[in-house]
């Protein structure tokens, strides 16, 4: 005969039956199952799994442009990419399969429809972020044969061998070249810029050349996107009075990225905070063109526009 207490205190026989995952690719399967609660399987696996693997992709992205070229940096960018969607897809799964789970585990079905309606709108966002990337994305496939932003580059040596012109893209190997340019004119003390820019890696190594040796900067037609990273670099930075200077965040296949990324190299330049927020808040597809006043004031330039003509006479090609 059962006594009362033993009765009043026996343990229930439980509802759910927790299978068990063996191995050390249990606690992948166990997860992908549902067979986590589901507070540990959306909460930490999905929700914080997710932020801290956008954290590292955002990191890695940066990492890859800065020290890359261009086309090896794309392809490592596309593979993170594929890797993130893969990374979602999996805690998704699981998390949904949890949700599933979570009423004959004993919870309430208010929190599994929540985690599952959370799931489907974490989604929609991705897909809508996919599709505003696709033109950017298809675009960038011709980068990886090879293709660069602008024609190559070509360098011209004034009649005074001091100043030095850089026309065209801002390509892989255009530091390089510069490099080349600049051993076989060593009295050069200005470096003018002609060009609406390219990759910002290749912009960032022309600007340290130009630090590094103390060179001046300046801008006859334009400088617009990496190219401004160069010129930034100058010790002192000028244009002619119908010169124009063109900024925006960089082109990025994650636009977040490629705002941070644009606000770390100005901030880098010691750009002042007004200046990096405008930048920072141009789209890759549009420009902006500070006008004069705005170029003294934030120290674009560091005199007004047309006050440093470049010699007269003929220039030669190197």
């Amino acid at each position: 005969m059962t006594s009362w207490s033993s009765s009043v205190f026996a343990t229930p026989a439980p509802l759910y039956a927790e299978p068990r995952h063996a191995g050390p690719l249990g606690p992948f399967r166990k997860h992908l199952a549902g067979d986590y609660s589901l507070l540990r399987s959306y909460f930490l696996h999905f929700h914080i799994g997710n932020k801290m693997f956008d954290a590292a992709l955002t990191g890695a992205i940066a990492s890859a442009t800065d020290n890359l070229p261009a086309r090896y940096a794309l392809a490592l960018t596309i593979l993170l990419l594929l890797a993130q969607c893969t990374c979602w897809l999996f805690l998704a799964t699981g998390a949904w399969a949890s949700a599933g789970k979570h009423a004959g585990r004993g919870g309430k079905r208010f929190w599994a429809y929540a985690a599952r309606g959370a799931i489907i709108f974490s989604g929609l966002v991705m897909a809508s972020t996919i599709l505003v990337s696709a033109d950017s994305i298809r675009s960038q496939w011709n980068v990886l044969a090879g293709e660069q932003p602008g024609p190559a580059p070509t360098f011209y040596l004034s009649a005074d061998a001091r100043s030095l012109t850089l026309e065209g893209g801002i390509n892989d190997g255009t530091a390089a070249a510069l490099e080349e340019a600049l051993a076989r004119a060593s009295k050069v003390t200005t470096l003018v810029l002609a060009s609406d820019g390219g990759w910002t890696r290749e912009g960032r190594m022309i600007g340290d050349i130009i630090a590094a040796r103390g060179l001046n900067t300046h801008v006859e037609k334009a400088c617009s996107s990496a190219c401004t990273l160069a010129f930034l670099a100058g010790k002192t930075r000028s244009a002619s009075e119908d010169a124009v200077l063109g900024f925006h965040s960089f082109g990025f296949t994650d636009r977040k990225a490629g705002r941070d990324a644009a606000r770390e190299a100005y901030v880098r330049l010691k750009m002042g905070s007004e200046f990096i927020d405008k930048v920072s808040a141009t789209p890759p597809e549009e420009v902006w063109y500070p006008d004069p006043e705005e170029l003294l004031r934030y120290r674009v330039l560091t005199q007004a526009q047309g006050k440093a003509p470049l010699p007269a006479g003929s220039v030669t090609a190197l």
